[in-house]
């Protein structure tokens, strides 16, 4: 890896894949996409999924380059109901499973749970009809 080819969020979508759940019914339950890197498709989105993308740019302070850092902004959707209304049950089983983010490791990269600014209230995207909630997670290289 390099800075150029570092790929926090990619590290991060290996930890979250196949790992996340959705209670749809009584004896319905199954795992939620996560995307990463530019993975998200346009169309034919599923009701819930994770989305992770860089929040700002890659920055070191080690010369020669080593010791890389930055942000990353994890957002939950999930489709709201019919009349617009946020689905909170679901959103916050969802956000309790995330909680393993802080202090994980993969692939060389460390994640923590931004201390500052954790996470963002959720909001109806009314283009969409989806609900987001976004989690900063920083990491740095190990």
């Amino acid at each position: 890896m390099t800075t150029l080819t570092a790929h926090p969020d990619k590290a991060l979508k290996s930890i979250l894949e196949d790992t996340v759940t959705v209670v749809a019914g009584h004896y319905e339950e199954y795992t939620i996409n996560v995307y990463a890197h530019g993975e998200m498709p346009t169309d034919k989105l599923p009701d819930e999924f994770i989305r992770i993308e860089r929040n700002g740019s890659i920055k070191t302070r080690t010369n020669p380059i080593g010791y890389l850092y930055g942000d990353l902004a994890v957002t939950v959707y999930v489709k709201a109901q019919g009349n617009g209304v946020v689905k909170n049950n679901r959103v916050d089983s969802i956000l309790e499973q995330l909680q393993g983010i802080d202090g994980a490791v993969s692939e060389g990269f460390y994640f923590r749970l931004s201390p500052d600014n954790i996470i963002a209230p959720t909001y109806i995207d009314p283009s969409s009809n989806f609900s987001l909630t976004v989690i900063n997670v920083e990491w740095h290289t190990v």
